[in-house]
């Protein structure tokens, strides 16, 4: 596809190159979707086999996830923060409760989630290290 990369001068070659831009977002929207949202729930859920090498791991509470919602337009989806993890009655997780920006409190299957690969917590189990001062001393009289 090439983009041509000049000063506009009559309204057809505006609506060309709108048209043109449009199709190449569409291109991306449409490889972005399938792969990189694919590949993020490939690696969540956890039934899925997939003939690539990809993370198998089990979502978690506190956890930042992009909501798929198939009938708002591409590129407005949701982030919300998982809040509760849903079993099914084999044990399996099928589902979370997810927490929207405006505070409200949904279900939704894991296959609509896309993970963020970021916490809405941080570990506050830092470990508090001990002055150099004090190890190197400990260390001379041993």
């Amino acid at each position: 596809m090439n983009i041509p990369n000049y000063t506009i001068k009559t309204k057809d070659k505006l609506i060309k190159y709108w048209t043109t831009t449009l199709t190449t977002l569409d291109v991306f929207w449409k490889l972005w979707k399938e792969e990189y949202f694919t590949s993020l729930r490939e690696r969540t859920q956890r039934e899925l086999k997939s003939p690539r090498i990809v993370e198998k791991r089990v979502p978690h509470e506190n956890e930042i996830v992009l909501l798929n919602e198939p009938e708002i337009p591409r590129g407005v989806w949701k982030l919300a923060s998982i809040i509760k993890i849903n079993r099914g009655w084999d044990g399996k997780i099928r589902s979370a409760t997810i927490q929207l920006p405006n505070g409200k409190q949904i279900d939704r299957s894991i296959n609509m989630l896309y993970p963020m690969e970021i916490d809405a917590t941080e570990d506050k189990e830092e470990k508090v290290e001990e002055p150099i001062a004090r190890r190197i001393r400990s260390a001379k009289k041993s």
